[in-house]
């Protein structure tokens, strides 16, 4: 999936959710007293407007995160930008011990004229407390991140024009949370609070969905070259695909996915090492291809059974700075990269030279391509690079196959405190059972920010 100078993420798909699997679920009532959210007034208005929105995004510590607008007035919170998760939570100003070094202030629910606590007849995502008669909700993350809160409801607008006025064609009235309290990761970042776009019904784009407000259950995300400072790195479109950023369907390589535990899990097909030095390794940026001239032949296949590497689901997760493969697959990984560099892969962080690390193989995975990329592919001729050559199939045998390439600098990161590269891939069961984690660790603020393809 690919479009001009950029990486994208295409979701398009009907909701299938078993309660059984749900973590947390999200209600979409409105309260009594409040105007009907998605009347069939309210829809045809949001029809007239339910064109893709697409949102800038930036770059966190090792996260990326939006703008938005929430209040009325509305008050701008950045929240980071996480399909591995159904949640969507803001600290509000009572928020005890939830950082200081964040963007923006607390969402100050106090100067909001259109804030309301969901009472416990409301109740969809956590337990009542008949004590203040309000829904309590706590939301945890692999690496023991957490935060607990209250369910809230409260105008969002996803954005302000340069005159710094709000447009109420692009306000919702959506449920999300009023963190209270957050622990370990949460503190540190940059981003106030987290956006869920989880495949659930309560994630962000859903309500935006089902209240009319974008026509399509589609949202994409696309990655440009990141800077070190907060500047534009992408843009996030919920309702589908922004052709102003220069991609079509035309020029996408697709992979189904099921969405039965919420998240987005796809298929790893192999997993290959190159073993020819002076490939490029510095990524698919500003019309350079990471396997630009790599073919098949010119990388060692990982020796693991499919089901072995796909062992309690693989998900995509841009909420996540890390990849985590199945614990049973170290021994196979190993046995290859020893075989180009000498030594198995490091678990532990290393001292190595910038020159020799670039030496180091690229990791390449072979995704399930769909059947939509093979009809098209035997119907028209290979996808264009950005350069206008034509597409180098790297697996004949599997032409719709999605190859996402990981040169070292994406798989391990400078600590400037150390000197010495912490590797970003992890053979860990403990966390997810095998699947990539929600979020892995979080970056210490003084590493560079690197943009994983």
């Amino acid at each position: 999936m690919w479009c001009n100078r950029y990486f994208v993420i295409i979701i398009l798909f009907k909701i299938t959710i078993m309660d059984a699997k749900r973590i947390i679920s999200l209600s979409l009532s409105s309260r009594s007293e409040s105007p009907p959210i998605g009347s069939a007034k309210d829809v045809r208005r949001r029809l007239q407007s339910n064109h893709p929105h697409t949102q800038k995004i930036y770059q966190g510590y090792g996260a990326y995160y939006v703008d938005i607008y929430v209040g009325s007035p509305p008050q701008r919170q950045t929240v980071l930008v996480d399909t591995g998760s159904e949640n969507t939570g803001i600290p509000c100003s009572d928020c005890v011990d939830c950082g200081h070094d964040h963007t923006d202030p607390s969402f100050n629910q106090i100067l909001s004229d259109s804030f309301q606590y969901l009472q416990c007849s409301e109740c969809h995502m956590g337990r009542c407390d008949v004590n203040d008669n309000t829904c309590k909700v706590r939301s945890e993350y692999a690496e023991q991140s957490a935060w607990e809160g209250k369910e809230i409801q409260d105008n969002v607008y996803l954005g302000a024009s340069d005159t710094g006025k709000f447009d109420e064609h692009n306000r919702f009235h959506a449920k999300l949370f009023c963190m209270e309290s957050v622990g370990g990761a949460f503190r540190e970042q940059l981003a106030n609070g987290i956006m869920g776009l989880g495949a659930t019904k309560g994630s962000f784009w859903r309500q935006m969905y089902d209240q009319g407000f974008i026509e399509s259950k589609q949202f994409s995300i696309c990655l440009d070259q990141h800077p070190i400072s907060r500047s534009m790195v992408g843009r996030l479109t919920l309702g589908g695909v922004d052709e102003r950023l220069g991609h079509t369907a035309s020029t996408m390589n697709y992979m189904d996915f099921s969405d039965l535990s919420g998240y987005y899990e796809v298929k790893i097909r192999q997993v290959h090492l190159t073993h020819k030095h002076g490939h490029p390794t510095t990524g698919t940026f500003r019309g350079r291809n990471i396997m630009e001239g790599v073919t098949k032949n010119e990388t060692i296949t990982i020796d693991a059974d499919e089901r072995m590497m796909n062992q309690g689901g693989v998900i995509i997760d841009s909420g996540t700075t890390g990849t985590l493969l199945t614990p049973e697959m170290k021994g196979a990984f190993d046995e290859a990269w020893e075989i180009i560099t000498g030594k198995p892969f490091p678990v532990e962080p290393i001292q190595i030279s910038p020159k020799d690390l670039q030496n180091w193989p690229t990791v390449v995975l072979q995704m399930r391509g769909s059947s939509k990329t093979k009809k098209s592919l035997e119907n028209n001729p290979p996808f264009p690079n950005f350069d206008g050559t034509t597409t180098n199939i790297f697996d004949d045998k599997f032409p719709e196959d999605v190859v996402v390439a990981l040169p070292p600098s994406h798989y391990m990161l400078l600590d400037l405190d150390t000197q010495k590269y912490i590797p970003t891939i992890k053979f860990d069961g403990a966390h997810g059972e095998g699947r990539y984690v929600r979020r892995m660790p979080s970056i210490n603020q003084n590493f560079p920010p690197q943009l994983t393809n």
